[in-house]
């Protein structure tokens, strides 16, 4: 896994245009800012409304824009995947019966 695409990552009231870049271990972004994001320092991962990536980490939360947005959902899945916490919730469980 190494995809690479354009985006816009906001992080608290910022906005910076750039690529962002996923491999095996690492998230990173590069425009007029640089994120770098293990994986596994990644505390939650998930969609937005809009079909943003939504991450929380320790320093705090950031979203990417990804173009074209069909690819949050891909990076999603390989985010969700890797070990470590990072994870979307999951399913509940279904009740047995006894």
């Amino acid at each position: 896994m190494n995809e690479e695409a354009k985006c816009r990552l906001r992080l608290d009231r910022y906005t910076f245009s750039g690529s962002a870049r996923l491999d095996a271990q690492r998230l990173v972004f590069h425009g007029a800012t640089t994120l770098t994001l293990a994986l596994s320092d990644i505390r939650s991962a998930q969609l937005g409304r809009d079909g943003e990536l939504q991450l929380s980490y320790a320093g705090g939360e950031a979203v990417l824009e990804l173009d074209p947005p069909s690819l949050a959902a891909a990076w999603l899945k390989k985010i969700a995947c890797t070990p470590g916490e990072t994870s979307t919730p999951p399913a509940p469980a279904t009740p047995l019966n006894d």
